[in-house]
């Protein structure tokens, strides 16, 4: 029954604008494509399951597709190709982009095929940033922060869970994204997703020095799980700083452990919220910022950037606790 709920919606929904038979049926047959797609069945089973219980034909290719499409209105003729484009993919972007290359009624066929492909693989943070982006702030994004506080993947709902070295991808996403850019608005893109990681207590590594070793390789021998140790000395740490080629000094942390392996930092690496190091090098004078990843693909922030970044983050800060207050 619970299996069979969302077909009742589906139809109840689609009955104010679509009060047709291939209108119910092709809502039925989305809903009951991202409800597989969210719980685990293969692109296979959902095919099968779409052709035997709503007759369409997803036996075909889109390129024999794109061939002879256009733009068409009627559902029959939108959903089943639509549902080709997601079955064709290789991750959510690339399932976007099948569908607008069919033309046609791009929009309808991009939201269709979307809505099953961010069930069945989820949407990257870079992306989600990039699209807040270029929403005018304001209701648009309230309705987005309310949608997605509904159901539980909000920011202060996952920040606890989020896996750190993953969640920095979309960083890494961003920093990609700028490389390939070079311009203001793959800077504001990277600002954006820098923001959100903050936003998410996020964290990067950062390398230490120390010339004093916590424990001898004797000590750590005889280490095992759970075991409590207690140092004879005192350890004294340093954060080791990067320079340029002209000699400027700069906080370099990472995004991963992979990324920090490309070279060598320091002998002691520590994990470290985002808005600490940040602030940490707005206020030390010797360092021109922070470079993220200096041993792979980098992107240096200036004082002048990090104090921008931290007056946005404060900004939205503020924004949602005046929110709170007034649902309170």
């Amino acid at each position: 029954m619970i299996q069979r709920y969302h077909i009742s919606v589906a139809r109840a929904t689609a009955n104010v604008t679509h009060n047709h038979p291939e209108g119910i049926k092709g809502a039925e047959s989305t809903a009951s494509a991202i409800y597989m797609a969210r719980n685990g069945s293969s692109k296979e089973e959902i095919k099968t399951y779409i052709e035997r219980e709503f007759h369409y034909d997803l036996s075909r290719t889109l390129d024999n597709i794109r061939t002879y499409y256009h733009h068409v209105e009627s559902c029959q003729e939108t959903v089943p190709e639509a549902i080709i484009a997601f079955l064709e993919s290789k991750d959510f972007e690339d399932a976007i982009r099948n569908a607008v290359s069919l033309g046609g009624d791009t929009d309808t066929l991009g939201a269709i095929t979307g809505s099953i492909a961010e069930a069945f693989y989820g949407i990257p943070a870079v992306l989600i940033a990039e699209c807040k982006s270029r929403i005018d702030k304001g209701l648009m994004t309230d309705v987005l922060d309310e949608f997605d506080h509904v159901l539980g993947r909000s920011v202060d709902t996952y920040s606890d869970e989020v896996d750190e070295t993953q969640a920095n991808q979309m960083i890494e996403a961003a920093i990609d994204q700028y490389y390939i850019q070079q311009d203001k608005n793959g800077m504001l893109l990277f600002m954006e997703v820098m923001v959100t990681r903050m936003q998410q207590a996020g964290e990067v590594i950062v390398p230490y020095i120390t010339e004093n070793p916590f424990m001898s390789e004797e000590q750590i021998s005889k280490v095992k799980a759970g075991d409590t140790i207690s140092l004879d000395h005192d350890v004294r740490l340093k954060i080791e700083t990067v320079k340029d080629s002209d000699e400027k000094e700069w906080i370099g942390v990472f995004t991963s452990s992979e990324e920090m392996h490309k070279g060598s930092a320091g002998n002691v690496q520590m994990n470290q919220s985002i808005e600490s190091i940040l602030r940490l090098a707005l206020n030390w004078e010797q360092v021109n910022g922070i470079v993220i990843n200096p041993f792979g693909k980098y992107i240096q922030m200036t004082k002048k950037m990090i104090e921008l970044l931290i007056n946005g983050y404060e900004y939205n800060e503020n924004e949602r606790k005046s929110k709170d207050d007034e649902n309170n």
